[in-house]
């Protein structure tokens, strides 16, 4: 026994009394892609574990084996209370199947392990906290086989020593814990919500001057009197562009204050930090907490009260409004810039400062170096960067003194409506009021936050059900010429021309082609996986595998599962392909609508196209023009890709 209590047992001390309690997933070739289907007994790979003790499972991307497949797969299917391991790579990833899981069963990859915890012996909530603290997660790492992939097998999670407390004690612990994460996933939803509310009141008030615009024109502000009253009703000229009366011009240093104090965390090899890297940011904005042994360089302590801005890459958005708590120790990479709002100005009006498109533009032309990983804007160029200096009490002004403070129970119908009103009455210099897809948008955000708090027992209505979606408007897309098209393809190299290629040639979403693995190009097809809705079930298309795409193909390694390995930032690469080729910027989506808009001009029937994109509805086609077939349409594209 330990202390208070607690006593050291192994996994298999644990385990239930039922057979394969402890066991690894299917030998690979028994559940290969060619067993996949677009529905049956979802199988669990490393892409739904994570190391964020938050997400106990990513519950879509999944593919399917029929039922009658699963069966052969008795040993590997998981329930509820059910804890899974990764095998190979990320070994430290766990994942529990609860009682928020989508399927009553799923089947683990050949690269997972389950673990079915006796219940009179072990909460399985509890379990899984213990798994992902950072000292089982240690004794993971410290267990990995090899070097460049490592493992972790049966045996070692069978004989994994651990120290636990009696039964009540740890439900008691789970249940505080899982009660908290409850709470966090709320408030990360409604801050989320606040956030694009607080971006959108920036930009019409900061960037826009929509209050001022309408006092002038002799128009109702659509704001609070008190708040009204603090806008001027006239502009005045200056070098840079008109401006509210009694504005100034200043620079960011005005607004903010430079903070740096380095730190060298390998001073305190066994002490815990609070690790705000480029990384972590990347990997979903969550610092990682690691001992000073595993931080190998120099860093820049985090104080409260900052916006963390990198200055790396900055064509890349990273703009991190972090909180640090009292007993943290935090520190960041120095290819951040720690800016500390100077009063009136807060942290939420710099957030929103520097992620606005005005700025964003600016500090991309700041940069020095030469070579991609070396392109980087100087604090000092940064400091000295043009910024409007409002009048202090409209800076001061609550953004949101309606909803300030209230519980969520006291949220009504008539508030919501109300706010959505003022958002379509914002305007701006192209148009008046945001498109009804952003209203429907802050409508779903909103009803997906209070069905949660439903859910919780929380509330008891979801004020957000009595108001209706509006009608969408259609608006012309931008379609990149081939011609254009063609300068991007001529400015990328190796791995990035092909993924660009296999996007125009198969016509898919860049998501469903950064997901595709080998095991997915068949000596016929190609076979992209979507999905409807966020957690709907994932579909298989089958795109025909055309001359062109079958040769670029064997451009590429093939020593990965997945077919483009690695490729964390495809935005930031197609805006510096566009840079590079003296081109438009166009996104990822625009190649899409580029092979449907050639396929279409070339006679292809629409139903081939649909078929193409994966569509499953094209009821409102009316006229279907001469059959190329779907093969046909591919090749098409790969005729006029050559040129």
């Amino acid at each position: 026994m330990g202390v208070e209590g607690w006593q050291e047992v192994t996994v298999e001390d644990l385990k239930a009394p039922a057979e394969n309690a402890l066991a690894t997933g299917p030998f690979g070739s028994s559940i290969s892609s060619r067993y996949f289907r677009e529905h049956g007994i979802p199988v669990i790979r490393g892409s739904n574990l994570s190391e964020d003790v938050g997400t106990r499972l990513i519950d879509d991307g999944f593919v399917f084996v029929s039922e009658e497949k699963a069966v052969e797969f008795k040993r590997s299917v998981v329930r509820r209370g059910d804890l899974i391991f990764t095998c190979w790579g990320t070994i430290n990833q766990v994942g529990l199947i609860d009682s928020r899981a989508k399927y009553s069963e799923y089947i683990i990859s050949n690269k997972q392990m389950k673990f079915t915890a006796d219940p009179g012996k072990a909460d399985s909530l509890f379990l899984y906290y213990l798994f992902s603290g950072p000292q089982m997660q240690n004794a993971i790492k410290n267990q990995g086989i090899g070097s460049s992939v490592p493992g972790f097998n049966l045996g070692q999670l069978k004989s994994l020593r651990l120290k636990i407390p009696q039964l009540a004690e740890q439900n008691a612990i789970a249940y505080i814990l899982g009660t908290l994460d409850d709470k966090i996933d709320l408030n990360r939803r409604m801050n989320e919500t606040l956030e694009a509310m607080a971006r959108t009141i920036f930009k019409s008030w900061f960037v826009d001057f929509d209050p001022v615009r309408k006092k002038a024109d002799g128009r109702d502000p659509s704001l609070p009197k008190a708040i009204a009253d603090l806008f001027p009703d006239c502009f005045r000229k200056t070098a840079l562009e008109d401006i509210p009366a009694q504005w100034e011009v200043g620079t960011l240093s005005d607004i903010a204050a430079l903070v740096k104090e380095p730190i060298n965390p390998l001073d305190n090899p066994n002490e815990e930090f609070l690790h705000f890297s480029i990384p972590a940011f990347d990997e979903g904005q969550q610092p990682k907490r690691e001992h000073g042994a595993a931080i190998k360089s120099l860093k820049f302590k985090v104080p409260d009260n900052i916006v963390l801005l990198s200055k790396l890459n900055p064509e890349i958005e990273r703009v991190w409004l972090v909180d640090v708590g009292t007993l943290d120790r935090a520190v960041c990479s120095t290819e951040f810039l720690i800016l500390r709002p100077k009063p009136p100005f807060s942290r939420s009006y710099l957030y929103c400062l520097t992620r606005s498109p005005r700025f964003r533009s600016e500090i991309e032309g700041l940069v020095t170096g030469t070579s991609k990983s070396h392109q980087r804007a100087q604090a000092d160029a940064v400091l000295d960067m043009v910024a409007l200096l409002p009048q202090p009490k409209i800076v001061e002004a609550k953004w949101f003194a309606q909803w300030n403070g209230l519980p969520i129970s006291r949220i009504k119908p008539e508030m919501i409506q109300e706010h959505l009103e003022k958002r379509k009455s914002l305007t701006n210099k192209k148009r008046k009021g945001v498109t009804n897809v952003t209203i429907n948008l802050d409508l779903t955000i909103l009803k997906s936050i209070f069905n949660f708090a439903r859910r919780k027992g929380w509330i008891e209505k979801n004020p957000c059900d009595q108001i209706s979606k509006r009608p969408e408007e259609e608006h012309q897309k931008y379609v990149p010429s081939i011609q254009d098209f063609q300068k991007v393809l001529g400015a990328a190299k190796g791995g990035d021309k092909v993924l660009l290629q296999v996007c125009f040639l198969t016509g898919g979403r860049i998501s469903e082609v950064l997901n595709l693995r080998w095991e997915d190009i068949t000596k016929d097809d190609v076979i992209l996986r979507s999905r409807k809705h966020r957690y709907g079930d994932l579909r298989a298309r089958h795109i025909p595998l055309s001359t062109a795409l079958k040769e670029a193909f064997t451009r590429l390694p093939h020593n990965e599962e997945h077919v483009f390995p690695r490729r964390t930032y495809p935005r930031a690469l197609l805006i510096r392909l566009c840079k590079q080729a003296k081109v438009r910027r166009f996104t990822w989506h625009c190649i899409r609508h580029l092979s449907a808009t050639i396929l279409s001009n070339d006679n292809t029937p629409l139903l081939d196209i649909s078929q193409l994109l994966g569509h499953s509805d094209v009821t409102t086609t009316q006229i279907y023009l001469r059959s190329l077939g779907l093969k046909a349409a591919t090749e098409r594209l790969s005729d006029i890709l050559k040129g």
